[in-house]
C-alpha cells in the first residue's frame, strides 16, 4: 500500500490544500474536487511541500512545486518533483528535482491537463520567437532579485528562456 510522505520518514510533507481552502475559502482558490481526482499520466499537480532544513523537523521551509502525474493507485497519485526547491541553498535536504513524490487529491492546489501544458508551451514559443535583443535585455535588468523572477515565471513569462536565446546570463540574485 502506498505512503503518503511524512517528516520523519523523507523529510518532507504535503499540506493539505482543502484543510487551506477550509479556513480562507475566500482567498485560498481549490480546483473543483472532480478535477483534482481524475488526473492522467503527464498531467501536473502543484503542491504545497513543507520540507525539514537539515533533517530538523522544527526548521521547515514551505515551498509551492509541480509534480508531473506518472501513475494512481487506490485514490494516490505518484508523479516525479519537477521543480528544484529553493531551500536547497538553505541546508541539507532531502527532496530534489526529478523524485517520486505520493499525494493524493487533498493536497493538490493546480492543475495542467497534459493538451493544456501543449498549448502553453506553443504560447511560450512563440513569445520567445518575436523577442528582440533589446526587449531581452530589458528582461534581463527586471530580474534583480528571486521575487521578481517568480513573478514573472508565474505570470508564465518564459524569463530564462528568452535570456538564452540572446546568450544573456541572469545576474546574480539577491532575495
Amino acid at each position: 500500500m502506498r505512503q503518503l510522505p511524512t517528516l520523519e520518514k523523507v523529510g518532507y510533507e504535503l499540506d493539505s490544500a482543502e484543510e487551506r481552502h477550509r479556513e480562507n475559502p475566500e482567498t485560498f482558490y481549490l480546483p473543483p474536487k472532480a478535477e483534482r481526482e481524475s488526473l492522467q499520466t503527464d498531467d501536473l499537480a502543484k503542491l504545497i511541500f513543507d520540507i525539514s532544513i537539515d533533517d530538523d523537523v522544527a526548521q521547515l521551509a514551505t515551498e509551492r512545486m509541480w509534480v508531473k502525474v506518472i501513475d494512481s493507485k487506490d485514490g494516490i497519485y505518484s508523479g516525479t518533483l519537477e521543480n528544484k526547491p529553493y531551500c536547497r541553498e538553505e541546508g541539507k535536504i532531502r527532496l530534489a528535482l526529478g523524485d517520486t513524490v505520493l499525494f493524493s487529491p487533498e493536497h493538490i492546489i493546480m492543475t495542467y491537463t497534459a493538451a493544456e501544458l501543449t498549448q502553453k508551451t506553443e504560447q511560450r514559443k512563440n513569445i520567445i520567437e518575436t523577442i528582440t535583443i533589446d526587449q531581452a535585455i530589458e528582461v534581463q535588468k527586471r530580474c534583480k532579485d528571486r521575487k521578481m523572477v517568480d513573478e514573472m515565471v508565474s505570470a508564465g513569462f518564459p524569463v530564462f528562456e528568452v535570456l538564452e536565446k540572446y546568450n544573456l546570463d541572469l545576474p546574480t540574485l539577491d532575495d
